[in-house]
Order: C-alpha cells, then structure tokens, then sequence
C-alpha cells in the first residue's frame, strides 16, 4: 500500500521543549538531555505563556502551568 503524502514532522527520539503563547503561537526546540531542556525552560519562559518539556515517549513531564521549573528540577 502507498501513501500519497510523506511525514510533513520527523522525531528523532530527543526531549522537546515546547513554548506556547497565547495566539497560538507555538516553538519546539529538540534537546538532547533534560539537563539542556531545564535552560531552555528557564532562558525562555519568561518569554512565553508557557513552556513544557515532553519526554522520548511523547509525555509531558514539565509545565510552567503546573510547577516552577526550579522546583522540578530540584525533585
């Protein structure tokens, strides 16, 4: 069987940061440890509505919404 359209994404299995803002605006930054998606976090949610870090598995593990990032990453 054929598909007529290719993947427009690609997942290279890496943690995500995702910035959201209130338009609907949305930015996803690929990191490759949760080390590196912590200072992304914290560079940019400031800057945005909210940040959330979402796991290999597809899994939001982080939300600026929920938790402060330094709280989280304390536990």
């Amino acid at each position: 069987m054929k598909f007529p359209l290719e993947p427009t994404e690609s997942y290279d299995g890496r943690i995500m940061v995702h910035l959201l803002e209130d338009s609907g605006t949305e930015k996803r930054i690929s990191c490759s440890s949760y080390e590196r998606a912590i200072a992304v976090v914290k560079r940019k949610q400031h800057d945005v509505t909210v940040a959330k870090i979402v796991d290999r598995d597809d899994e939001v593990v982080f939300s600026s919404a929920d938790m402060d990032i330094d709280v989280w990453e304390n536990v």
